[in-house]
């Protein structure tokens, strides 16, 4: 302030007047840089709401892809776990088995399913050898389609337990060979369905 007063005093009128037009270019200027800086604040304005909007898209299609690779099929379609309620008396194996899905061990009813699934397809093909061999004896037929219930139920079991854990083109296998005698499939509906889907 002391300066202007000391310029305006010795100063002659084209020197003051050269300090005052320079004075308001520096007002000019500093008026056009805040302009500036506004504007491209304005520009960048967008990307504050652009990146959260961003991300959260990407984090909306991550989970829809996480989710649809754990949903199962069986879970698609509604399938619930089998109970082998009515075959259990059948045998100690099916009363095992049916323990392990009560109490969701699925690794461990995989095993004890397929191991008892093997036996029972092994007597299965036993009782066929029989009947070729000594005809069509009705305590023998009752024995094999008594066995090939049990045997199309630890299937559906077997079928079940292979799409939890994930193993769909063993399930698929299974499925054809669980819909070969349709007679015993109890759940033929579904394991159509359960094919489709796979």
């Amino acid at each position: 302030m002391n300066e202007e007063r000391y310029l305006r005093q010795e100063a002659d009128p084209l020197t003051v007047r050269i300090a005052e037009r320079l004075g308001e270019r520096q007002q000019k200027l500093d008026r056009m840089a805040a302009w500036d800086q506004s504007e491209k604040a304005s520009r960048l304005r967008p990307l504050y709401w652009a990146a959260p909007l961003a991300a959260c898209l990407v984090a909306v299609v991550l989970i829809a892809v996480w989710v649809k690779q754990e949903t199962s099929p069986l879970d698609e379609l509604g399938i619930a776990c089998p109970e082998l309620t009515e075959y259990r008396a059948a045998s100690p194996e099916l009363d095992e088995i049916a323990g392990l899905l009560q109490n969701e061990e699925f690794d461990q009813a995989l095993k004890a399913t397929a191991a008892a699934l093997g036996e029972s397809d092994a007597l299965i093909k036993e009782y066929s050898e029989w009947n070729d061999y000594l005809g069509e004896d009705e305590d023998l037929v009752y024995s094999r389609n008594l066995e090939r219930t049990v045997n199309s139920e630890l299937r559906w079991t077997y079928i079940y337990l292979l799409l939890k854990k994930g193993q769909n083109r063993s399930a698929k296998k299974e499925i054809r060979k669980y819909l070969r005698y349709p007679e015993f499939c109890e759940h033929m509906e579904e394991a159509e369905q359960l094919l489709e889907k796979i």
